[in-house]
């Protein structure tokens, strides 16, 4: 019995440094390899947001264009975001957008009175729609890079060809 407690007693439990040191470069490894595709799905799910919202504000000034040509008669060369129904309700109003919509401008056809065309900036992106379709222009990709950066909830530096990732304070 004496020799069974000498035993536990001189018997150290634990991980080496060689091992936490493997465990931390595979974590490593895998934020590295995980990071960049889930900025991937950020943006694309950011953009995708970004078209309905676009759409969003076409149908609210499609809805403007007829509240103005049902209760007035009158047709609209244009509908912008600041545009108003009869009502007084504004194409943003009625869109419920943000201030992320910081500009729409749409063309109205005089003999059906459709949108046939316009655009929508949204968050620095100008989205375009032609023959109903939409199509996004990319700001400048130093604002993109500022975007992205401010999104990231830490932050990379290089230390001896190693990537290191830290938590923001």
């Amino acid at each position: 019995m004496k020799q069974m407690l000498k035993n536990l007693k001189e018997k150290k439990g634990g991980f080496t440094l060689v091992e936490l040191i493997v465990v931390l470069v595979i974590l490593a490894i895998l934020a590295a390899i995980l990071v960049p595709t889930l900025i991937g799905y950020i943006n694309q799910a950011t953009s995708e947001k970004d078209y309905a919202t676009a759409q969003t504000v076409r149908v609210a000034a499609q809805a403007v264009e007829d509240d103005n040509y049902g209760r007035t008669g009158n047709d609209l060369d244009k509908v912008t975001l600041d545009s108003k129904t009869a009502s007084e309700q504004t194409v943003k109003d009625l869109a419920g957008v943000g201030d992320e919509v910081t500009a729409a401008s749409f063309d109205v056809d005089k003999t059906s009175h459709a949108i046939t065309g316009g655009t929508v900036t949204i968050n620095n992106h100008t989205y375009t729609l032609a023959d109903n379709k939409w199509t996004a222009k990319e700001p400048d990709p130093a604002r993109k890079l500022a975007r992205i950066s401010k999104r990231l909830p830490f932050s990379s530096r290089e230390a001896g060809g190693v990537r290191l990732l830290r938590r923001w304070p």
